[in-house]
């Protein structure tokens, strides 16, 4: 690669002092002579995507066979109980479904294999979407920066990418929001003998699905523009689907305990269902923010309040206050319960 496109990386002030350009960042590398068994490689992002696309494809690469299919196999596998990396590739943590924050992606699978750089880059190959990610940044110009990781940069376009494997038609899309909306309802009168269940001839449920289907449908490209309001929209929901659920055991003759039960289902157990019809591990399930917990514990207070002169709708409030401040200050302060 001609110097003139070899971008500069750090203006390095302890070790070479000088603006590191066209010599490899990497100080290991770097005292080896420039090149060693990882680092010290010029390149641009479409010759990475061919090694990747010659890995990818098993070995070949415009007819001809590179390396055997199996060394790749055996390479980008995982080799060892203690450790997620492969033979020289980096890859998934084992215990994604697990994780706040899976590496590298929410949506990688288990197949994936790759490689990242100290400055920013990263190369990744997923074989079961069929898919290549090159990402080549510059995080050390002119100074060490730290904001690419803060914001997981990478992360969100990875996931951006993969997400596109999920696209759904308009029919889809209606049947995983109305799987979202009503699912928890649906559960919790089926279990509590309620028939038929509590959407069956209530058309505001339709029109809500639709109409809330149609605006996402709509909004898409900008959906990121409206995460502290879907945020905020979503606690509220929360509050107000564990207060009805609640209401509804209660008047069936359920005591305290199998109503908030039924009030924490009512809340959380749609999305859970919606998640199964996107082949994914339910965020439900995930270490993660407070979510299900935030409901039992806004419905543990709605029930003690009910003992109280409060007026219901008071109570309504303070629970749906209680549940969005706990689901803001786990966010922040990312409080989760201990793994298994």
């Amino acid at each position: 690669m001609p110097f003139t496109k070899i971008a500069p990386t750090q203006d390095e002030k302890i070790f070479r002092k000088q603006l590191i350009q066209g010599t490899v960042h990497d100080p290991g590398a770097a005292m080896f002579g420039g090149v060693s068994g990882h680092a010290g490689l010029f390149s641009d992002a479409f010759d990475l995507a061919a090694v990747m696309q010659m890995l990818l494809n098993g070995g070949t690469y415009n007819g001809l066979q590179y390396l055997k299919k199996e060394t790749i196999d055996l390479f980008t596998s995982y080799n060892s109980n203690y450790s997620r990396r492969g033979l020289g590739f980096d890859k998934p943590d084992k215990d994604n479904a697990k994780k706040q924050y899976p590496y590298p992606s929410t949506f990688s699978s288990p197949q994936t294999f790759g490689h990242t750089g100290y400055t920013g880059t990263c190369a990744w190959v997923d074989p079961q979407y069929n898919l290549i990610y090159i990402f080549l940044s510059n995080r050390v110009n002119p100074s060490e920066s730290t904001v690419l990781n803060r914001m997981n940069v990478r992360e969100k376009i990875f996931d951006a990418i993969k997400a596109r494997a999920y696209r759904m038609d308009i029919f889809g899309g209606l049947v995983v929001a109305f799987a979202t909306a009503y699912g928890g309802g649906t559960i919790r009168d089926l279990l509590i003998g309620i028939q038929p269940v509590n959407w069956i001839n209530d058309n505001i449920a339709l029109i809500l699905v639709f109409a809330g289907t149609a605006i996402t449908f709509l909004l898409k490209e900008n959906v990121n523009r409206f995460r502290r309001t879907i945020f905020f929209t979503d606690a509220a929901g929360l509050g107000l689907f564990t207060t009805a659920g609640i209401e509804v055991a209660l008047r069936n003759g359920l005591n305290d305990i199998y109503a908030l039960i039924m009030g924490v289902m009512t809340a959380t157990f749609g999305g859970l269902l919606a998640d199964i019809f996107c082949n994914s591990v339910p965020n439900l399930f995930k270490k993660g923010e407070l979510y299900a917990t935030a409901c039992a514990i806004g419905g543990g207070i709605y029930l003690l309040l009910k003992e109280t002169p409060i007026s219901t709708n008071a109570n309504i409030a303070v629970c749906v206050i209680l549940i969005i401040g706990i689901r803001i200050y786990s966010k922040r302060k990312r409080l989760m319960l201990p793994e298994i």
